[in-house]
């Protein structure tokens, strides 16, 4: 979308990555957000609110001078976020969970990451080959 744009409407050349891969608190695993939210949280309410394709073209376009473009990337990720795409943005509500329930979701919060260490562990193992007899 972004090469499609007029040459005088592009801030810069080329847009960079969406995030900043040297910052270790940047959002790379970002696709889990929810599934770990849910461990602890009941979710009540989950409003996406897009981002997509705005957050990232806005800063590096000057809409005054792209007739029309704000309204076609405006279209294009609504069509992105009715094909099922994740929207970058989101408003969460949600309740922590009680008693039992928040007993065990500690549980998964401590146990699960070790578990699925340990289990990656086995599979690179297994998945290894086994040296012969004189190696």
């Amino acid at each position: 979308m972004f090469g499609k744009l007029p040459g005088v409407a592009r801030r810069i050349d080329a847009l960079p990555l969406p995030i900043q891969v040297d910052d270790p608190s940047e959002a790379v695993r970002s696709s889990e957000i929810m599934e770990q939210l849910e461990i602890g949280f009941d979710v009540r309410e989950v409003r996406g609110y897009g981002g997509n394709l705005l957050s990232v073209l806005y800063p590096a376009v000057d809409f005054d001078r792209a007739q029309g473009a704000i309204d076609a990337v405006i279209e294009e990720e609504k069509r992105l976020l009715a094909s099922g795409l994740s929207p970058f943005y989101a408003v969460i509500v949600a309740t922590p969970k009680r008693r039992l329930r928040k007993m065990l979701a500690s549980w998964r919060y401590f146990a699960e990451p070790k578990l699925k260490r340990i289990a990656r562990e086995i599979a690179g193992r297994m998945s290894s080959p086994v040296p012969g007899p004189g190696a």
